[in-house]
């Protein structure tokens, strides 16, 4: 029997190259909440258990918002969870969202669209639709 039909790479067959959560923060892409002063802490009082990054749209436009960042950070976070538990289901004791889970919330004067994407390996990431 091939690799295919034991459950290798499938159809498709061997990936040329990936992109990971890790290179996606190396290159500054992607902001982890770990590395935002205070926002680890934001992110466990908005609900989050496990870690959250930002892509760096995201945090630019909270950085850059007339006001306090941890402030908008909150809003990001704390409409961004209550929206997961919202849709989420368990799945054998893990939550599970089909696709992104998304949402508006207010950022400087604007009101914008969040996708909130899980993914059971590495966690939450924060992001505007146009950068996904």
């Amino acid at each position: 029997m091939d690799k295919d039909t034991q459950g290798g790479f499938g159809f498709w067959g061997e990936p040329i190259s990936s992109y990971t959560r890790e290179d996606g923060i190396a290159d500054g892409m992607l902001v982890p909440l770990a590395d935002i002063d205070g926002g680890e802490d934001l992110g466990r009082q908005a609900g989050f258990t496990q870690p959250v990054c930002l892509t760096r749209s995201v945090y630019e436009a909270c950085n850059t918002a007339h006001g306090d960042l941890s402030a908008w950070l909150w809003d990001v976070l704390y409409v961004g969870a209550a929206k997961f538990r919202a849709y989420a289901r368990t799945v054998e004791g893990s939550p599970v969202a089909v696709g992104p889970v998304a949402y508006q919330v207010k950022i400087g004067r604007r009101l914008r669209k969040v996708w909130l994407e899980w993914n059971s390996f590495e966690a939450f990431t924060i992001m505007f639709p146009e950068d996904h």
